[in-house]
């Protein structure tokens, strides 16, 4: 399963930490992706920009809520943010809702960020 404006997912290096790949979207827009950060079966950080480009910051995070369900979290540190002066603790996390299947988004703080595993 892929994302569904998605045309190709190559891989340079998968799984675990240090893996690399690169999202090929169906109006040409290419990203990179660096994997920092793989914590197994909870979740991963990664850098995420096109080549040569500035880097935002996407940490993605499996929260079990019950046996049969799980709450998934991202949170986005953007890097048109990281030139602005708003202070580098807040970043957008947006939950997925898997009764309704979509998303919030709101702001996150520093301690929030913290649980994130930032």
């Amino acid at each position: 399963m892929g994302h569904p404006f998605c045309a190709k997912n190559p891989v340079d290096t998968w799984p675990g930490k240090a893996s690399r790949d690169e999202v090929h979207y169906l109006n040409g827009f290419v990203l990179e992706r660096q994997f920092y950060r793989w914590i197994d079966g909870v979740g991963y950080d990664l850098g995420i920009g096109r080549h040569g480009g500035r880097t935002s910051v996407v940490s993605w995070r499996i929260l079990p809520d019950t046996g049969l369900e799980s709450t998934l979290r991202i949170a986005v540190y953007p890097h048109v943010l990281q030139q602005l002066p708003v202070p580098p603790n807040k970043a957008l996390q947006m939950t997925l809702d898997p009764a309704s299947r979509l998303g919030t988004a709101k702001r996150q703080s520093a301690s929030s960020a913290a649980e994130l595993g930032r």
